[in-house]
């Protein structure tokens, strides 16, 4: 109570709709929290019957300006009052207030005087509020002079429980686009992983982890180029999330898998030749859209990606040429000077064509041709209807290429224009432009070293 006949004017707490005083009654006398208008601080009054027997007055108990933390006071107050047993924590906090009197302790100069001050508080409470301040470590270490608590901040802003379901869906829509191939392969060998090293989270992923999955990998009886693939994957999925949170294990689980050995190939690259006598065999069983196939697998050095990609935009009739970017290396230009023989084939073909399709090559069914079709294809197909040994690969078409060329003097620089590996210098534009020029002489001489002008 204030004044004699007067009702305090407690605190209220609660919802804004349902407010109700904060107050509690000890020996029949009521105490509650109320505020100092004038220094905006917290206090509650302690009637002097419940002081010691020579108290003349009530006493007054400053609580603070942080709501909470007067709540909290005021909770432990009462209970000491009532003379209950509850754990407490004794809190040191500066305060500038007078604890021997009303409001502020000020010296002569008018500067507040700083108390330290001993208060308990019950612990559960006092934990509750820890929580709450530190939501905020920056204005926390204001408050308790300990700036060292501002760098939990760093810690709290970190990234943690990070699911690994999250990991791949971010990189199947990351802004740079990825085929519908890889999007079946990343997800498939990705969720694999997962269930070897038996993780939901990235935190949970330790180095025997990802010894497990490495093990069960080297356990399957894959190539050893699909073991490569797999762990690349992995870790390239890894790799872009490193650029989507801020975590430092998720960095270090892609170090690891970074840190994997892989596995050399079987054996070194060995380009075949293909004989005249097996090309003759495959070309004489072939219908005119597999003539073309095969002459531009010769001619131009292409793989069965290489034709399942080419456009019609990509043929000069005109001056005789093909530009094309191939489809393993992505961007690098491939271009060449067609045969006569392939050319004519080649308008023969597409002379039958009747749909709209900008593939050069399209299936029965009118849609374009994945690499795999036509190597299935040729070795199930074509190779069968010849006769020829199963040693024979339709890519052994661009080795012979690359192979008499370099066996007939020519450079790699101008080999390469041709298998569309990079030219360093070399200018696109100028490559469409001059494929004739740069790569003319070059294709004539294979034809007729292959064909020795007799087909």
């Amino acid at each position: 109570m204030g004044k004699k006949g007067v009702k305090a004017d407690y605190v209220k707490i609660g919802s804004a709709t349902n407010p109700t005083e904060l107050q509690e009654s000890v020996n029949g006398h009521i105490l509650g929290i109320s505020k100092n208008k004038h220094n905006n601080n917290y206090y509650t009054m302690i009637p002097k019957a419940l002081l010691l027997k020579d108290a003349k007055r009530s006493k007054c108990k400053w609580l603070g300006s942080d709501l909470e933390i007067a709540i909290a006071r005021f909770n432990a107050l009462i209970a000491q009052l009532k003379g209950k047993k509850e754990t407490f924590i004794n809190t040191t906090i500066k305060t500038t207030f007078n604890p021997w009197g009303y409001g502020p302790a000020i010296d002569d100069s008018g500067n507040y005087i700083y108390s330290e001050l001993t208060q308990p508080a019950k612990e559960q409470q006092y934990i509750e509020w820890l929580k709450r301040e530190l939501q905020n470590p920056i204005e926390l270490a204001k408050k308790t002079g300990i700036p060292e608590l501002a760098e939990l901040g760093t810690i709290l802003s970190k990234d943690t429980n990070i699911q690994l379901k999250e990991l791949m869906q971010n990189y199947l829509a990351k802004k740079k686009k990825i085929s519908k191939k890889e999007e079946i392969d990343s997800g498939k060998w990705f969720n694999t992983f997962c269930k070897v090293i038996d993780c939901k989270t990235v935190d949970a992923i330790t180095l025997s982890s990802i010894h497990a999955y490495e093990n069960y990998i080297y356990s399957q009886g894959l190539a050893p180029k699909s073991i490569k693939h797999r762990l690349n994957k992995i870790s390239t999925i890894f790799n872009y999330n490193t650029g989507r949170f801020n975590s430092v294990h998720l960095v270090q689980v892609h170090n690891w898998l970074k840190g994997l050995d892989r596995p050399e190939e079987d054996k070194p690259f060995d380009p075949s030749l293909l004989s005249k006598k097996d090309f003759n065999k495959l070309f004489e069983v072939s219908n005119i859209k597999w003539k073309a196939m095969l002459l531009l697998g010769l001619n131009c050095a292409m793989y069965p990606i290489d034709l399942s990609r080419l456009q019609k935009s990509n043929i000069n009739f005109k001056d005789s040429t093909i530009a094309f970017r191939r489809g393993k290396t992505g961007k690098v230009l491939a271009v060449s000077t067609l045969w006569e023989r392939t050319t004519k084939v080649l308008k023969e073909y597409l002379a039958t064509r009747t749909d709209n399709s900008e593939y050069v090559f399209i299936t029965q069914f009118g849609k374009g041709y994945r690499a795999s079709g036509i190597t299935n294809s040729f070795n199930q197909t074509i190779r069968k209807k010849a006769q020829v040994n199963e040693d024979v690969k339709f890519c052994h078409l661009r080795d012979t290429f690359s192979t008499l060329a370099q066996d007939l003097g020519f450079s790699i620089e101008q080999i390469n224009l041709v298998l569309g590996h990079i030219n360093k210098g070399m200018q696109d534009r100028y490559a469409v432009r001059q494929a004739n020029k740069l790569t003319g002489r070059m294709c004539m001489a294979v034809e007729k070293e292959f064909f020795n002008n007799n087909l």
